[in-house]
């Protein structure tokens, strides 16, 4: 995967290193419902401008979520096995 790709994906990495170009360090958090705040790391790792190697969490409970939250707004494809919506057709 080139860096372009992980950029798409994931968008610009919030912690920059100046002194480590070929890291790039991402941070997620949940707040529960207990009040807790969770928190996950995702660290990447390029040679070049392809990525190598990542290491770190994430929250996977939250795909269905969010996969559904991003439809909503059109940025995120629908499933192949499902038909594509029907949207109403307006006379004006």
């Amino acid at each position: 995967m080139t860096r372009q790709q992980v950029f798409s994906l994931l968008g610009s990495p919030p912690l920059a290193d100046p002194f480590h170009m070929d890291r790039w360090d991402y941070v997620a958090t949940e707040r529960r419902r207990t009040g807790d705040t969770e928190v996950k790391n995702l660290t990447l790792w390029f040679e070049g401008n392809s990525l190598t190697r990542w290491e770190g969490e994430y929250f996977p409970e939250a795909d269905k979520a969010l996969a559904a939250e991003m439809r909503r707004f059109g940025n995120l494809a629908r499933d192949k096995d499902k038909p594509p919506r029907q949207r109403p057709v307006s006379d004006g």
